[in-house]
This record gives C-alpha cells, structure tokens and sequence, in this order.
C-alpha cells in the first residue's frame, strides 16, 4: 500500500489514507446475513447495451398429457401413479413398426419481458467522516446500508412470488398427501 505523504495539504497522488474495502467486506457480510426468499431466485446476467428492457426465452416442460385436458386439471400433471399405470402407459406408448405419426407432443416456446427499476438507500455525510471517524462508524455505516439493500431485496423476490401464477397442487388437492387421491 502507498505511503500517504503529509504536508502541502492536499492528498496524495495514492488517494485517500483508509482502506475502503475491510469496511465494504462488512456491508457485504452484513447484507447477505439473512436471505429467506433470495435462495429461491435464479441470476442471470443482464444483456449490455439493452436499456432498461429485459427479455428471456425458455421453452416449458412438456409434460406425459396435455396441459388442456380435463384429467390434467384433476389429477395434474403425471398420468401414471402406480407401478402397474407406469406400466401400461408405457405399452401404450410403444410403437409399431413403420408406424406414423402417433403419440405427438408439440415444444412450446414463450418469451418473457419485464423492466428494470433501481432501488436503493444512502447516507449523507461530509469528508470529514472518512478523515476522522474510527473504523467502528465507517463499518457501522455499510453494515447498515446493506441490510437495508438486503431487506428491499426480499421484499421485491417475496413481491414477485406472491404475484406469480404458479399452481402447486392442482385440483382439489391442498397438500402433496392429497395429490391424486380423487
């Protein structure tokens, strides 16, 4: 590390006297101390030079009967619950030789757009903090901003999940116990 020279008043030509990043590390270690709903988010890297727009392309599962059919509904996705239905379904799925076209699936791909907003919090001070302040007060200062930045964070992924559509159990069911039971 430079030297921090004293004496013209002005700083030197290495920068300011602290070692920004041990208080930084602390605002990170902080920030990441509790994350309840952030383990269930995936990352993905935001495409450079495409304004405040984001789109994805995926294609959705194909499951063993249609998402349009009434059985789906009813008993969701897996038309096989026992050994014997894995069974038959598989003597049903077999094909005969030279057979045509059966047992047809189709591949569906969507694309999803959303826009970004910038969120944040930030604490006001003069340079004289950064001269004069002890180590403690620089540490206390990042530690504070980034579990607040870690607590808009779960409020935004929690936000998101509550909004999403997705179907857990279909049917009548409430529980996992209860899938396919009717």
């Amino acid at each position: 590390m430079a030297t921090n020279v004293y004496g013209n008043g002005l700083n030197s030509t290495a920068g300011a006297n602290t070692v920004v990043h041990y208080y930084d590390r602390a605002g990170i270690k902080a920030a990441n101390k509790v994350n309840v709903y952030g383990q269930f988010v995936s990352k993905k890297d935001m495409p450079t030079k495409m304004g405040k727009t984001f789109k994805i392309s995926k294609f959705l599962h194909m499951y063993d009967r249609s998402p349009n059919d009434a059985e789906f509904s009813a008993k969701g996705y897996m038309t096989a619950r026992t050994a014997d239905e894995v069974s038959l379904s598989l003597t049903n799925a077999s094909l005969a030789e030279g057979a045509g076209a059966v047992n047809k699936r189709a591949i569906q791909k969507i694309t999803v757009e959303t826009s970004l907003a910038r969120y944040g919090e930030m604490i006001d001070y003069t340079d004289e903090v950064d001269l004069f302040s002890e180590d403690y007060i620089q540490v206390k200062y990042r530690e504070e901003l980034g579990e607040l930045a870690n607590a808009r964070q779960e409020d935004l992924i929690q936000l998101d999940m509550l909004g999403t559509p997705t179907v857990m159990f279909s049917g009548d069911a409430t529980s996992k116990a209860l899938v396919g039971a009717s």
